[in-house]
């Protein structure tokens, strides 16, 4: 059998270049100290022109730069350095804004970034951001932190050694729980009714504290919880409260790991609390690194008044805090670690943690610290005693359960491990103070004011002027769900603030095609300022249908347009690598060679496939070597092997994907309701009979080689009812709910007719299909 490289590693789904997307780190200084700048896809530094004399990542979003004091209000000529994000988190103060070109050095003088809709309102905001100091003032809030794995069971010991203390009368508890609930019922419906089992038994022990808690929060899914409880005297002090999850396994449904999220406002500052259960087994490390991002990525929040329409990503707030089982093992010989515990030396088995050391290589967690692990490793115990694992697998003690913050001015007082038996796991807890900004409304008033005068003088000056380092962008050869990014950089050359953006043209809806992504849209420039602008070319299944079929190419012609002042025209193109994902199996049957260096059969030609080639390849790499894999569909795989396949999880990630983008899905739209209304399975099996040929060999082909999958167990270890829900999802999809489709009911329906045909008492002979 050929390789299935060429034919699926270049189409493999790549991550959204989106503020999800990792961020690149930026280099310093001034535009002196870095004469050169890179575009996207060149492999050497090109020469620019002196005015635009910086560099500029291709992926850049965070940007270090300096900003000379001047004007009015000179601050001793000192430079203050700023790190300034896309949100316009940290603009100049408004002396900045009238640094003149001839009282400044040459080169990169102030930035400041808006992605809102921007106006006078918005820049007071985000002036004010900068004089915080004039008019904040900051004071002390105490959170008690506690997570547990309690392995499903229901509670059975008291809290009150866990949860109470007579030296902590915390403001704030967040308390987690992971594998809150091991049942088929809890992963398939999301139900569980141990949920109200633990929050009752929190609330009773809270009770006995002393002071009056209230709730203010819950999120959980699956089996991961969180509860947040606050003082009532304090919960006047919190405000824009909000919950966010996200889900770790294929197409973000499948398995017992997950991550939640509450956060809020303490006045002026912002608080984000993560709890998650990772992938586990020592061996995991990659999966858990993957997971920490998947996780980072996915978990976002309603953008806060007037700061414009982008989701606030989770390290956007002032503090983050991350708890939960996040499944690292400590590595080494099991008697030797024992050994080490005995003698409590932290230190060696620190050296030894998986955690610590990602974190040491960037690698994950690396934007969180945790204070150092003075007890004894929490998992794995014996059931009801203080013994380690003596089972069969004799699992090796590690610190899978943690609690890791990141803001500034956090005092961590005690971090600690408990004592309890219910579980398989030790609950452990912290308690720590962080600093949080109250306003002075009188002196906020005042500096207000004085950004209004600042304002006035500076957009009266006169009209803006700017100018492009260039004015056409090639993406060269662009793949299906691979973002290729280009960098143009635009200047203020005028003595005012200037605003700029992208408008469509002349009966046209939209300023630019659907598969290209831009940041920033429109923004504001002081004076002397270069602001980069990424390009971002991504093909997805809702763009690849017109581009697959030849209807469409990767080019446009971008107005690029300043208020008040000029016009720029930006060409873009890219040479389209036609793919067999987004996709239609009426078209792939076409292809008996690659869709990329070969011409389609005519439709009515003999020589069609009965399948698409690219479906059988991956089944067949299957077939010989994942069905005895364990887990597979429910894992992801890891995606630096998505491109180069050579893992099963990662080809089996692979099918899901194929499946899913497919324009049309293997049970076309038009059969969704007919479908949804059978209630036998022999119904079922009279509307798949009724599909055209080729969805009609799909569907039976990709059944029979689950049911060979499934046939394997327990070798595998796989239930039949995920593998029906990943496939289900993926098979049977409803055009008009394309946003809605995953609600409960729906969700269930599709899970039970797959089922039907996985069920080895069933028989799968549909007849043959003419």
């Amino acid at each position: 059998m050929s390789s299935l490289r060429e034919t699926q590693g270049s189409t493999a789904p790549a991550a959204q270049p989106t503020s999800d997307s990792p961020v690149e780190e930026q280099p310093k200084g001034s535009l002196e100290d870095n004469p050169t700048y890179q575009k996207a896809g060149e492999s050497e530094p090109k020469p620019v022109d002196s005015e635009l004399k910086h560099t500029f990542g291709k992926n850049s979003k965070t940007f270090m730069f300096k900003m000379v004091n001047s004007g009015l209000h000179r601050v001793s000529g000192n430079t203050r350095q700023l790190l300034c994000q896309p949100t316009a988190t940290h603009p100049p103060r408004p002396s900045d804004i009238e640094t003149m070109a001839s009282d400044a050095p040459t080169g990169f003088k102030q930035i400041f970034w808006a992605n809102s809709d921007i106006n006078r309102e918005s820049w007071t905001k985000n002036l004010l951001k900068s004089r915080e100091s004039e008019f904040m003032e900051a004071k002390d809030l105490s959170i008690y932190f506690a997570t547990w794995n309690v392995n499903g069971k229901k509670p059975g010991e008291s809290l009150e050694g866990m949860l109470l203390s007579a030296d902590y009368k915390p403001d704030l508890y967040a308390i987690g729980f992971q594998e809150l609930d091991l049942s088929a019922e809890n992963f398939l419906l999301g139900y569980t009714p141990n949920e109200p089992l633990w929050m009752e038994q929190i609330v009773n022990t809270l009770e006995g504290s002393g002071e009056k808690y209230i709730l203010m929060e819950t999120k959980r899914v699956v089996g991961v919880l969180l509860a947040v409880f606050v003082k009532e005297s304090v919960r006047k002090m919190i405000s824009e409260v909000q919950t966010g999850l996200a889900n770790i396994g294929v197409m973000g449904m499948m398995g017992n790991k997950a991550g939640v999220a509450v956060r809020f406002n303490v006045y002026e500052t912002s608080v984000c609390i993560v709890n998650s259960h990772l992938n586990a087994h020592t061996e995991g490390v990659l999966r858990r690194n993957q997971d920490f991002h998947d996780i980072s990525r996915r978990i976002t929040f309603n953008p806060p008044k007037g700061a414009g329409p982008e989701p606030l990503q989770l390290f956007q707030h002032d503090y983050v805090f991350w708890i939960g089982d996040l499944n690292y093992r400590i590595t080494g010989n099991d008697q030797d670690i024992k050994q080490k515990i005995v003698e409590q030396d932290w230190d060696y088995l620190m050296s030894h943690d998986q955690l610590w050391r990602q974190i040491e290589n960037k690698a994950a967690f690396d934007k969180l610290s945790e204070g150092p692990l003075r007890f004894a490793p929490t998992y794995k115990y014996d059931v009801g005693t203080n013994t380690y694992d003596t089972s069969e697998k004799m699992r090796t003690p590690a610190w899978c359960d943690r609690i890791l913050y990141r803001g500034d001015n956090i005092n961590q007082i005690d971090y600690r491990r408990h004592e309890l038996l219910t579980s398989d796991h030790k609950p452990v807890t912290s308690f720590l103070y962080i600093k949080y900004k109250q306003v002075n409304p009188s002196l906020k008033q005042w500096v207000q004011q004085d950004i209004y005068r600042m304002l006035d003088r500076a957009v009266n000056e006169s009209q803006p002027t700017a100018m492009l380092d260039q004015d056409e962008l090639d993406f060269g050869q662009v793949r299906f769900g691979n973002p290729v990014c280009r960098t143009v950089c635009i200047k203020n050359t005028g003595k005012v603030v200037c605003k700029f953006k992208f408008i469509q043209k002349l009966n046209e809806a939209t300023a630019f095609k659907p598969w290209i992504h831009i940041n920033p849209v429109e923004a504001i420039m002081v004076q002397g300022t270069i602001v980069p602008i990424t390009l971002t070319i991504l093909v997805q299944k809702m763009t690849a249908l017109e581009l697959n079929l030849g209807k469409q190419n990767l080019s446009d012609i971008l107005i690029l347009s300043l208020e008040n002042g000029n016009s720029f025209y930006l060409t873009i193109k890219g040479e389209w690598l036609p793919s067999c994902f987004g996709s239609l199996l009426t078209h792939l049957i076409r292809y008996p060679e690659p869709v990329r260096t070969s011409q389609p059969l005519p439709p009515d030609s003999e020589n069609c496939l009965s399948i698409p080639k690219e479906l059988w390849r991956i089944v067949d790499f299957l077939y010989r070597r994942g069905t005895d894999m364990e887990n597979l569909f429910v894992e992801d795989g890891v995606e630096s092997e998505l491109d180069q396949i050579r893992h099963p999880h990662s080809m089996a990630q692979t099918l899901v994907g194929f499946l899913d983008s497919l324009a049309e899905p293997v049970i076309p739209y038009s059969y969704f309701d007919q479908l949804m209304e059978c209630f036998t399975y022999n119904q079922c099996k009279n509307v798949i009979r009724s599909l055209t040929a080729v969805h009609y060999s799909t569907f039976c082909y990709i059944i029979a080689f689950l049911r060979e999958y499934l046939s394997r167990f327990p070798r595998n270890v796989i239930l039949r009812e995920k593998l029906a829900g990943t496939f289900g999802k993926a098979m049977i999809r409803r055009r008009e709910l394309a946003d809605k489709m995953y609600a409960a009911p729906i969700g269930r329906k599709r899970t039970d007719i797959i089922d039907n045909f996985l069920n080895p008492e069933n028989e799968l002979n549909l007849g043959q299909k003419t």
